[in-house]
């Protein structure tokens, strides 16, 4: 017996058959309430917090634009970064010496298209000169050549008809006269009944005199009828043809002198187009040697850098002598020295529980007993910076309804929404 008591007290029975082996309690009222732990409670009634950044709350910013400089922006001056200043107070000094070369050139370049669009316009001045001069002989040719075939047509021709008719009739009248005389010859010599060598020489002399004047009279004849049959027609057709061949030539220098004026026209505008984009170029450079002084546009707490770099995960730059800045930038922000506000992201999983102006409070991590409270502003779509995150982020400013004394630009703080109901504005 002792040995079996002792087997009972050592053996753990298995708990199914230990609750077996005890009494069920019984319950006559509703089913107990489980009870959330408190640990539980605490996490849920929690409240948001985000870490977020002091910036500046009225901010302007100060760009470098240069036009047409291309070369280093090597710093040879540069005002210190939170130091308050005036407007017109110099902020940067860049080194010029570059940029004189490029003026020089510059200058250089624009002589050359001067003298160039000088020379293009003499030439074109000349050429439309020698054009119209073209065009004028042109013109007085064809006024020639219709004079040569109106004088042709109406004179010349006529009067070589009526001089050939003269030439042909005085040509019948001397055969007349020589048959007269040859017949005068014959009747002498035959009344005289004389006849010796001498009167026979002067009848055969009459009688061929004759002959050669009717041949000469067939030749003429001849001739004549070819004169008027080819001779005259080839040089009307001539006198035809020069005044097409003057027309065409007119026509053709008319429009090559509109061609070559289009032409001329053109190539000016082109020299002044050259000669006005090399003035703007020297102009822009100079304006862009003046911006390499860049002043202060107003008063107030110089800040390095571009105020959207005042946020949660930006940094800003810090200038210093012989280095470098980069061209079409922001380059400063002029702050309100007693305005700030503070920048954070908020989460995506987040955005439910903040809203557009609910109050904020904001405790500087320098000084954690001083808090203030602002008003929130959100922005409507997600921060091109978180692209690439789990989740997006919403840019967020707290505009604070007081200053800090202790604060600067670029410190920390705690942002969460206020405790007290009713505090959202």
């Amino acid at each position: 017996m002792r040995i079996t008591t002792f087997l009972l007290a050592g053996v753990a029975l298995p708990a199914g058959l230990l609750a077996a082996s005890q009494p069920r309690p019984t319950f006559d009222g509703p089913p107990p309430v489980l009870q959330e732990p408190e640990a539980a409670k605490e996490a849920k009634a929690e409240t948001p917090s985000w870490k977020g950044v002091f910036a500046p709350a009225k901010a302007k910013a100060v760009r470098l634009d240069l036009e047409a400089y291309s070369g280093p922006l090597r710093i040879v001056d540069v005002a210190q970064h939170g130091s308050f200043v005036n407007s017109g107070s110099v902020l940067m000094r860049f080194d010029p010496e570059v940029l004189l070369e490029q003026i020089a050139d510059a200058e250089a370049a624009l002589r050359s298209a001067k003298i160039s669009h000088h020379a293009t316009v003499e030439r074109a001045r000349m050429a439309e000169e020698k054009a119209k001069l073209g065009l004028d002989r042109a013109r007085k040719a064809l006024e020639q050549a219709e004079r040569n075939l109106k004088g042709w047509q109406k004179y010349e021709l006529d009067f070589a008809k009526r001089s050939a008719e003269m030439s042909a009739q005085g040509m019948a009248f001397n055969i007349d006269d020589q048959i007269d005389e040859l017949k005068q010859l014959e009747a002498m010599y035959r009344d005289d009944e004389l006849t010796d060598a001498t009167e026979e020489i002067v009848l055969n002399r009459a009688r061929r005199s004759l002959t050669a004047s009717k041949m000469r009279q067939e030749l003429q004849k001849d001739r004549q009828e070819y004169t008027e049959a080819f001779s005259w027609a080839v040089t009307s057709e001539q006198r035809r043809d020069a005044v097409l061949q003057q027309k065409v030539a007119f026509d053709h220098a008319r429009r090559n002198a509109e061609i070559e004026r289009a032409s001329r026209e053109d190539g000016l505008r082109r020299s002044e187009t050259e000669l006005k984009k090399k003035q703007k170029r020297l102009a822009r450079l100079e304006r862009d040697l003046e911006r390499l002084t860049v002043k202060s546009p107003a008063s107030g707490l110089l800040l390095h850098g571009a105020p959207e770099k005042y946020r949660p995960g930006q940094v800003a730059p810090r200038y210093r002598d012989q280095g470098m800045a980069q061209n079409r930038s922001v380059l400063f922000t002029l702050a309100d020295p007693d305005r700030m506000t503070v920048a954070f992201d908020v989460p995506e999983s987040q955005l439910n529980q903040v809203r557009e102006g609910m109050a904020m409070i904001v405790t500087p991590v320098v000084n954690a007993e001083k808090s203030v409270i602002g008003n929130l502003e959100i922005e409507r779509f997600p921060s091109a910076r978180s692209g690439g995150g789990a989740e997006g982020s919403f840019e967020a400013t707290v505009r604070l309804r007081q200053g800090l004394a202790g604060v600067v630009v670029g410190m920390r703080a705690t942002v969460k929404p206020e405790a007290k109901p009713g505090s959202e504005r």
